[in-house]
Parts: structure tokens; C-alpha cells; sequence
């Protein structure tokens, strides 16, 4: 049996100093806050991540608890920790195994702590992801640069077009255009990346309804854009000859609205060849669900450790700041889906996390009420260099920048889309977000359902339902347009503690929106 008492500190089999590194949400028994007066280990084995167990007058270790692999566990007490038969502690590949001290101040925090910032209104500026704009489906305005416009109804499957290309014929006999019928042309393509090879051939009718002939066939590439990929540009080539007796061309439109439509006396006949402007028809979707720290920095749940064997820290541990998202343009997790409901297609899904980094002694660098001084010096937002009176560039000293990291994806992968009407798609997006820093218990866990309506394709609309953690922020946008920005929090280590710790959702928070008119792309 082991007894630590009046200001005695311990390695047990592995004697070197180490550092303890920790960073959002993790195993501890005191977060800067009521301590129990004595506590008893419970009966378990830790193999992983940094654990931090803390009492006021004593710790004991009774039962079978131990100490392995990459884990690293360190108790504090105020006046003595008893180790007794079933505890072991085995030196693995962690700086240190096990640390015991004794500390009366225990019960204190060290300078500086934070007291919680109020969330900063409209942090949130990552640019949305834009997807790749590898899908074609849907329905196109086409129209080139001298008035005329056709339209495309397309589907794709792999990297296979199929459809029609349709437009009204409008002929100019010398006293003003006359409709002369609907025209229809069977359309084929292929893609690569966000271009397109379309192909649209046999006219139907091949003779319009004045007794005049359409081209046998049409040709046109065109790439996508946006942040829906909902516009684009293309070259098109009119073959066989191309228009007789000055056809103009008008995207097709219902019996009554075309019974109103007046063509324009600057449209000229379409040419055979030229550039053209693509425009959805059909409503596009790029989905995103985003969580966020509000404030530029939050005091974290565990302290960094400090070596207090050369008798110059006033205390033996100091608090790691996490810096936060609020206007630097970053995120804690991201998802994102493109959408197009009305051809019941969904794809480029994406997930991504932030960079995580953590500081602590001497920061912020330009006073306590300052920000951080630090932004990337490279495109590596994760491994890369950063600049500023924050950085030191020096890893696991408890001194300004201490730790970075980035969470595990595999967590965060989970979507569903499904259609339940020929307007309507309804997307699913949850995960979980787990620091890096620390060990993988509890972390950021979302789990939202954002209902896009398309029954009127000029006004689309967009709804959520969303349940999460009740830390930190959490941010949907469609098409740019922010549905819910959940940014009203508590920005104290404590309720970031319980928030992220709590294996019951009891926490949990529900948000809910009506319908929100959203861009059609």
C-alpha cells in the first residue's frame, strides 16, 4: 500500500516528468469547480486518454483500477491519497502513467480562469462547402446571347445524360413571330467532373406546324457552378444547317402563359453557333449543419499540468484555453449534402472538423480580456505553421500554444435523404464530434432533420427540427440562408463540462423552425 501525505508527490513506473494534455470535455472528477471531500476510485481499467480525478481531502484507491497502454491518470487531494492491492499502473506510450500530489490549494483555481463570455452575435463566417457540381439532373433554362432560350429536362445515372431538349418555335414571316408548334429532342450526354457533353437529336415533330423543318440534331457542352451548381455556361452548335426562315426558340411554357408571352423585338433568330447561359429550373439544395464555439476562447473542463518539483509555479496546474470560431472563419464539425429534390437525387455528401488548439500560461498574450493573437501562416490549418503573440511553436509546455489536433471523422458520417412526395425531400444529418486532445467519452452530438419543399420551384422553402448538445453553437443553412443559428449559450467551463460529459441527453436542447423561403440554388 502506498500513502501520500502532507505535500508529497509520486510517479508510479514511470519516473520522468510529463504533461498533462487535455482539451475539450473530458473524464474528470473536478472541473474548477465543488470538489467532493473524499473520493474512492472505482473498479476499472483505463487504456486511453488523460483522466484527471480530484478531491478535496483524500482519494483512495480500493478496488481494481488500472492504468495501460497510451493512458495517462493523475490524482490530486488535499491531504492524502491511499493506494492499495489492485491498483497498477503500466508504463505505455504516454509521456506519464500515473501522477499523484498533494495539494491543499486543491480546491482553488489558478489565476484567470475565465468567467464566460457572452456569445458573440453572427460569429459564424466558415464559407459554406461547395459541392462539386458533378450531377446534371433536373431542369434548365438555356439561352443564348441574342435572346433565345431552350430547355433541358435531364437525368443522370453514373456519368450517363439522358432527357429532352424542348422549346417553343417562333417564326418571323415579316409581320412578327408566329408560334409554331412545341418541339422535342431526344437528349444524351455524358459528364466529367462539372462538365458536360449533351447530344440532342430526331426532332419531333421534324416539321413544325407552319410546314417548316428542324435541324436534325444540336450539340452543346456546358460546365456547372455555384453554390448550388445551380448555374452554368456552355457552347452550343445548331448541325444540319441549322435554323430555317429566322427561327427564334423560347423555353416551352403552358398554353396560357404563352398565350400572353410578347417576344421580344431585339430577339434575333438563334444562331448556329454560339455561348449560352444555364439556369435551374428545378430547385438545387446544398444542406449544411455546422457546430461552433460563439466566443474567441473558453476555458476547458481540465487544467495543463505543470512539473512542480523546481519550486517556481505558484500553482501545479493552470487552465487550457480552446480557441474558439467566433469570426475566424472556422468550425468545431461541419456536415453538408447537395439536394435536388424533384429528381430525387442527393450526393456530394461532406464532413470536416476544425482544427483543435489549446493554450495556456501567458495567454492571451496581449492580456486577459484580449483575444488570441494567432492565425494560420499556411493552407495547413491542422499540421501547419501559425503566426502571432500566441504561438511559440512549442508543443506540451503548459506556456501559451500548448496542443493541436483534429477529431475523428468516422464519427460524423452519418445522413439519410428521403422523398416523400414529388416536391419534397427530407435530409437526416447527426454524428458526433469527439476532441482529439482527450479521451473519446462524451464530445459535441447533434442529430437534425431539415425538410426541403419545392411545390412552388420560384419559392422554395426550407424547415428543421434539431437535437443537440446544449454545447456549443449549432448553425443550418440552405443555399446560404442561416434556418437555425442555436448560438445562445453559456460560455463557462462548467456548462461546457456538463454539456459534453452528460451520457443521458438530458441536456439536450430541441430547435425548431417553420417554413423559410430559401434560393431556388
Amino acid at each position: 500500500m502506498e500513502h501520500l501525505s502532507s505535500a508529497s508527490l509520486v510517479w508510479i513506473r514511470r519516473s520522468r516528468p510529463g504533461l498533462l494534455i487535455l482539451a475539450l470535455a473530458v473524464s474528470c472528477i473536478r472541473c474548477f469547480g465543488q470538489l467532493p471531500a473524499d473520493l474512492d476510485l472505482p473498479s476499472e481499467t483505463v487504456t486511453s486518454g488523460s483522466s484527471v480525478f480530484q478531491a478535496s481531502n483524500s482519494i483512495t484507491s480500493s478496488a481494481s483500477f488500472v492504468v495501460q497502454d497510451s493512458a495517462t491518470v493523475t490524482l490530486t487531494a488535499g491531504s492524502s491519497i491511499r493506494i492499495e492491492p489492485g491498483f497498477d499502473a503500466i508504463a505505455g506510450t504516454a509521456p506519464f502513467t500515473f501522477f499523484a500530489v498533494i495539494d491543499p490549494n486543491v480546491g482553488q483555481g489558478p489565476p484567470d480562469e475565465g468567467n464566460g463570455p457572452p456569445s458573440i452575435p453572427f460569429s459564424y463566417t466558415a464559407p459554406d462547402h461547395a459541392p462539386s457540381c458533378d450531377n446534371i439532373s433536373g431542369q434548365w433554362i438555356d439561352s443564348d446571347n441574342v435572346g433565345n432560350s431552350i430547355g433541358w429536362d435531364l437525368n443522370q445515372s453514373g456519368s450517363s445524360i439522358t432527357g429532352t431538349l424542348s422549346f417553343d418555335d417562333y417564326r418571323d414571316f415579316g409581320a412578327g413571330l408566329t408560334y409554331c408548334g412545341t418541339i422535342n429532342y431526344s437528349a444524351s450526354g455524358v459528364s466529367n467532373g462539372n462538365s458536360y457533353s449533351l447530344s440532342a437529336v430526331n426532332p419531333v415533330p421534324s416539321i413544325d406546324s407552319c410546314g417548316l423543318p428542324l435541324a436534325p440534331s444540336e450539340t452543346e457542352t456546358v460546365t456547372l457552378s455555384g453554390q448550388a451548381c445551380g448555374s452554368g455556361n456552355g457552347a452550343y452548335t445548331i448541325a444540319g444547317g441549322g435554323p430555317t426562315q429566322g427561327l427564334s426558340r423560347a423555353a416551352p411554357t403552358s398554353a396560357s402563359a404563352r398565350s400572353k408571352r410578347v417576344m421580344s423585338a431585339s430577339v434575333r433568330p438563334a444562331l448556329t453557333s454560339g455561348v449560352s447561359t444555364w439556369t435551374t429550373y428545378s430547385p438545387r439544395f446544398n444542406v449544411s449543419y455546422s457546430t461552433y464555439i460563439p466566443v474567441d476562447h473558453i476555458a476547458g473542463p481540465t487544467p495543463c499540468y505543470v512539473y512542480p518539483g523546481n519550486g517556481q509555479e505558484p500553482f501545479p496546474y493552470w487552465p487550457l484555453y480552446y480557441k474558439g470560431d467566433a469570426n475566424r472563419g472556422t468550425y468545431r464539425t461541419t456536415q453538408a449534402i447537395f439536394v435536388v429534390p424533384d429528381k430525387q437525387v442527393d450526393n456530394n455528401f461532406y464532413v470536416d472538423a476544425g482544427a483543435t488548439r489549446n493554450y495556456s500560461r501567458g495567454s492571451p498574450a496581449n492580456g486577459p480580456n484580449a483575444n488570441l493573437s494567432s492565425v494560420p501562416a499556411s493552407p495547413n490549418i491542422y499540421d501547419g505553421p501559425y503566426v502571432g503573440a500566441d504561438e511559440d511553436n512549442k508543443q506540451y509546455d503548459c506556456l501559451l500554444w500548448n496542443d493541436r489536433g483534429k477529431a475523428n471523422l468516422t464519427t460524423m458520417q452519418t445522413h439519410s435523404v428521403s422523398f416523400p412526395g414529388g416536391h419534397q425531400a427530407v435530409v437526416t444529418l447527426s454524428g458526433l464530434g469527439q476532441d482529439p486532445l482527450e479521451p473519446q467519452l462524451g464530445g459535441i452530438k447533434w442529430n437534425g432533420t431539415i425538410t426541403l419543399d419545392t411545390t412552388d420551384p420560384n419559392n422554395p422553402t426550407a424547415q428543421a427540427a434539431i437535437s443537440h448538445t446544449c454545447y456549443p453553437a449549432h448553425i443550418v443553412k440552405v443555399n446560404g440562408v442561416t434556418i437555425i443559428d442555436d448560438n445562445k449559450v453559456t460560455n463557462t467551463t462548467g456548462n461546457l463540462f456538463k454539456c459534453l460529459a452528460d451520457p443521458t441527453h438530458a441536456t439536450w436542447k430541441t430547435t425548431t423552425t417553420g417554413a423559410i423561403p430559401v434560393p431556388s440554388h
